[in-house]
């Protein structure tokens, strides 16, 4: 059995709301593994009740980790599994690394020490033990540059190339067809800017508005017939599609992640 859930929700704290950031409220989650006695050939005593492991591990080492229990070949490199761990409770990671939105972007987790560097070259430094919700920013003092040093040189030099996913692929937001503009919706922003790709499947060209906070609208582009245009959006915001004639058509409401807006 193996127990682990989505990463963690920031509600105001450093003046955040949600998740990716490279702080601990936002990149922890609990993990939990039982392996009963006589399940598995790599541990065949299985696990015992109630122990805590204290070190970090990356949810990286799931997939070799059930493989080795399971029987299976090991496969990739980036997935180092946990079984010897859970053999013997020997630290096997100095720290794991959890990569940010932005490429160069990073924060390593160690046991007392936690370092995230940022695209731009900032950087922050929190000794866990005394400062566990990281409120003391370290990266500046000279007596802990060795940690530093230390925990910067386990984030990989060399990155594979990001490919992002085609935007077909992308979830769809439900259209809300609706002509009255004195009825609209109140925009309710709650959260981060996201990817939205307008994808006008029409034979017309169309207009997009944004719904501002003071319920009016702002034009923000024309999407031709057959084209698509990609806006960033915040989310809990409506975006209203208009005809050439400005005749209203319906709506879209991003959430919580990068969409398509597929206008038909």
């Amino acid at each position: 059995m193996v127990l682990w859930s989505d990463h963690g929700w920031h509600l105001g704290e450093k003046q955040h709301w949600q998740k990716y950031t490279g702080w601990r409220a936002s990149t922890r989650v609990p993990l939990m593994i039982r392996v009963p006695k006589g399940c598995s050939t790599a541990l065949p005593h299985g696990t015992k009740a109630g122990t805590v492991y204290k070190h970090p591990v990356s949810l990286l080492s799931l997939y070799n980790t059930l493989n080795e229990l399971c029987g299976l070949p090991a496969h990739g490199t980036d997935s180092i599994s946990l079984v010897p761990t859970l053999k013997s409770q020997a630290q096997q990671f100095e720290s794991a690394l959890t990569f940010l939105d932005h490429r160069g972007s990073v924060a390593v987790s160690g046991t007392d020490w936690r370092y995230i560097r940022y695209q731009n070259g900032d950087h922050e430094l929190y000794h866990i033990p005394t400062d566990p919700h990281e409120w003391n920013n370290l990266a500046s003092s000279p007596q802990h540059a060795k940690h530093i040093k230390r925990l910067a040189a386990t984030i990989p030099t060399k990155l594979a190339e990001y490919v992002p996913p085609s935007h077909d692929a992308l979830p769809a937001l439900e259209w809300v067809a609706h002509s009255d503009s004195s009825k609209l919706p109140k925009p309710a922003f709650d959260g981060p800017n996201y990817q939205l790709v307008f994808m006008n499947k029409t034979h017309a060209s169309r207009k997009v508005y944004s719904l501002e906070k003071d319920g009016s609208l702002k034009f923000q582009t024309t999407i031709k017939a057959g084209q698509k245009h990609t806006l960033r959006a915040e989310s809990g915001s409506y975006w209203i599609i208009m005809s050439m004639q400005k005749k209203q058509l319906g709506y879209f409401k991003i959430l919580d992640r990068n969409a398509k807006a597929v206008i038909k």
